[in-house]
């Protein structure tokens, strides 16, 4: 079997860039001008809600525009991928030409899947891989240590994104140069922005505890046997399950509810000729023949997921290589739900 690819950036070094600011007169009053000096924030709203039953980019919108401790300086929406972003970065330069302080990037998105925004338009969504990707195929831009430097902290605003490490590390690959780099941050919580008082604009934002049950997706169990799964799984929290898992939404501090999510894992996977390409007709087939593939395993334990709460789709294929020359290949893609039980902080 041939033995696939993968294209690791990494980055080489940083310089911190010293450089000196000036207002249009060529100097600046620090005594009456000290905000000049102070590094400015935006935040982006990198979507638009589906479910207007949980409108998650509006209430942040409004958090991030209203909210005396955490709003910032501008709230940009409409910017739908990192390019997008990036774009704007370069185009809308702080108003006193520093280097930015803080930027939000606020996004669906969990650990496993990176975030539901996409990398460019017309990319995938911007997991670890797909923003490596586009970096190192120029599509996405290098941003110069006068918008963005070392000092500039990036957070981003999802599900347990702090809980990945390595696409944290994309992220700042991506919003650097290479010279100089942000710090890119996450809470490992989940973050739920709930409205205190929606008529004065008063939005609350938690982190959530979080608690998770995987199952095959399609084959979700009935609600008081996934409140007994919850139970065996977490056998010390006190936690509500059945209460969790009827819940949708949630309010003050210690409320309990639930979501879910889909992951969707796909390969290929080449072969020299016909005979070594596995042909498996039968569900038994191939899930035994994914629970015996490194790669993959590799990847579920790496995710904390068992393979048999995927759901897995094979066929036999032919992949066409950079030589033109053709491969017979497998085509393999797993489906898992995640339920989520969360738990206001």
């Amino acid at each position: 079997m041939k033995i696939s690819k993968y294209i690791f950036v990494s980055l080489i070094g940083l310089i911190v860039v010293c450089f000196s600011l000036r207002d249009i007169q060529g100097e600046v009053n620090i005594d009456t001008d000290s905000k000049y000096f102070e590094k400015q924030s935006i935040t982006f709203i990198l979507g638009d809600d589906i479910d207007t039953s949980n409108p998650f980019y509006y209430n942040a919108s409004l958090y991030f525009t209203e909210n005396e401790k955490d709003k910032t300086d501008k709230v940009v929406n409409g910017c739908y991928t990192l390019l997008d972003v990036q774009k704007y970065l370069l185009n809308n330069r702080p108003s006193n030409y520093r280097a930015w302080g803080k930027i939000n990037l606020v996004s669906h998105g969990n650990q496993y899947i990176g975030l539901s925004a996409k990398a460019t338009p017309d990319s995938k969504r911007a997991n670890t891989e797909e923003i490596l990707k586009n970096v190192e195929a120029g599509n996405l831009l290098n941003i110069p240590s006068n918008i963005i430097d070392d000092k500039t902290e990036i957070e981003l605003h999802g599900c347990g994104l702090g809980n990945n490490e390595r696409l944290l590390s994309a992220i700042e690959v991506a919003f650097s140069d290479q010279t100089s780099c942000p710090n890119v941050i996450a809470s490992k919580y989940f973050e739920y922005f709930t409205e205190d008082n929606i008529d004065n604009r008063n939005i609350k934002r938690y982190d959530a505890d979080f608690k998770m049950l995987s199952y095959k997706m399609g084959y979700k169990p009935e609600d008081h046997i996934l409140a007994k799964k919850f139970a065996k799984k977490f056998p010390n929290e006190n936690i509500d399950w059945a209460k969790a898992i009827k819940n949708t939404t949630a309010q003050d501090k210690g409320d309990v509810f639930h979501f879910s999510f889909d992951i969707p894992l796909k390969w290929v996977f080449a072969y020299d000729t016909e005979e070594e390409a596995p042909i498996l007709k039968t569900k038994k087939a191939r899930m035994e023949w994914a629970k015996n593939n490194p790669e993959i395993m590799a990847q579920l334990n790496e995710l904390e997921l068992p393979a048999d709460d995927f759901n897995w789709w094979m066929r036999n294929i032919t992949v066409v290589n950079e030589d033109d020359s053709e491969s017979p290949a497998l085509w393999v893609k797993g489906y898992c739900t995640v339920m989520c039980v969360l738990e206001l902080l």
